[in-house]
């Protein structure tokens, strides 16, 4: 229950949030169009923009979503006139390290953004047609005992989705209006193919109800979507199929499966593909202790293979800020790409909810090669093991950086 005082700051909270630096709606009649395919998160305000394009209704689902300008966008769209927009949103209940816990009651010892966040959650199943729900893990991760919804899908009025790397935090869309401490190296697409927004329609709404149903027969009806638990042969045959080159990017990479199809492609007797592989820095949440066997393991293999990992550091800035490499994207021989919200992880390939696109038009691939072969080349990056235990690209510009939530 909430106390009288807490009521009745909430329409204030509310208020303040739309009224104080709330983005206009002018966007609303941006041309989907235009917005198509690949966007860099630090460049290019997507997010924001495709929230701003609903008429009709706004579907998220969502592992965090804690940025103020993304909650006032949809209490704009809940207060829409002439009709106000139908909003649902599925969230994840328990991301790892997350302070404010969405569907638990407003109490004295929430801060005010806390309070926000969990007001929200009222405002939108308060709404005319409104849905705010968690991902109900026992029912939808396939008999897993640990998963996560990971995934970062926005559908706009049944016609549009945005997928994207990041989630909805100032950090992952490195909302410099919110002054985040560091922004992340994060990525979004937008489509509008019917075929394909169908699907991922239905799978919102499959979700949404709470209640298992088999995947596999919606995936069968896409070429271009992966959808984790069922994210993992397709990511490997994709790795497989290139001829040249791969371009990877992701926070960590340690699911063996991926990581065996890098080596296999890397270590090819007879036309070895080059194999250009960034994750983060392993100093990004403090010093790291000691390695691991399998990541011993891991490090030696990739080596043996003559994949040389960089590794994203604190001083490599994204959005002149202190940057973090949160992205997970693929290219191989430089004209087919894949992006998502898919880590390098086992749960993640085979447990979580997770979504993720691939995609060949050129001028989309050209922009990803860019930001990928810059970070891999900066001279900023840790381009050794020995230098990524050392610490120093990262500590010498920032003593320690908040620890990243989204592990999954």
């Amino acid at each position: 229950m909430i106390d009288k005082p807490i009521r009745l700051i909430l329409p204030l909270i509310w208020a303040v949030s739309v009224l104080v630096g709330a983005p206009t709606r002018a966007g609303a009649q941006t041309d989907p169009s235009r917005l198509e395919g690949f966007h860099d998160n630090a460049q290019d305000k997507t997010v924001f923009r495709v929230l701003e394009m609903a008429h009709e209704s706004i579907d998220i689902e969502i592992y965090e979503m804690a940025d103020q300008d993304v909650r006032r966008l949809i209490r704009q769209a809940l207060h829409h006139q002439p009709r106000p927009i139908r909003v649902r949103i599925i969230k994840e209940p328990n991301p790892v390290g997350e302070k404010c816990h969405y569907f638990k009651d407003i109490s004295e010892d929430d801060d005010d953004d806390c309070k926000d966040q969990k007001a929200l959650v009222r405002e939108v199943r308060a709404s005319a047609g409104g849905k705010f729900v968690p991902f109900k893990k026992a029912e939808l991760c396939g008999g897993y005992g640990r998963c996560f919804e990971h995934g970062k899908l926005i559908l706009i009025d049944g016609r549009h989705a945005l997928l994207s790397t990041g989630n909805f935090n100032s950090t992952s869309l490195c909302n410099l209006s919110r002054d985040p401490g560091k922004c992340n190296r994060d990525f979004s697409y937008v489509i509008s193919d019917p075929e394909e927004v169908g699907v991922l329609t239905e799978i919102f709404e499959r979700d949404l109800s709470g209640a298992y149903y088999d995947l596999l027969p919606l995936l069968a009806r896409s070429k271009r979507l992966t959808v984790s638990p069922y994210s993992l042969d397709p990511l490997v045959r994709f790795i497989k199929q290139a001829k040249r080159s791969v371009r990877i990017e992701n926070q960590y990479l340690q699911d063996p499966e991926i990581n065996a199809a890098l080596i296999e492609v890397s270590a090819r007797k007879k036309n070895p593909v080059k194999v250009y592989a960034t994750v983060s820095s392993l100093c990004s949440f403090g010093p790291p202790r000691a390695l691991s066997k399998d990541a011993k393991n891991m490090f030696k293999a990739f080596e043996d293979a003559r994949i040389s990992l960089h590794f994203f550091t604190a001083q490599m800035h994204v959005g002149g800020k202190p940057g973090y490499l949160h992205a997970k994207a693929i290219v191989i021989d430089d004209t087919h790409a894949w992006l998502g919200s898919v880590n390098g992880s086992v749960t993640a390939t085979s447990a979580n909810r997770e979504f993720g696109i691939f995609f060949h038009n050129p001028p989309d691939v050209k922009k990803l090669v860019e930001i990928l072969d810059k970070d891999y080349k900066d001279e900023r990056s840790d381009q050794s093991l020995e230098e990524t235990l050392g610490c120093t690209n990262d500590y010498e510009s920032k003593p320690r950086m908040r620890r990243e939530k989204d592990e999954p």
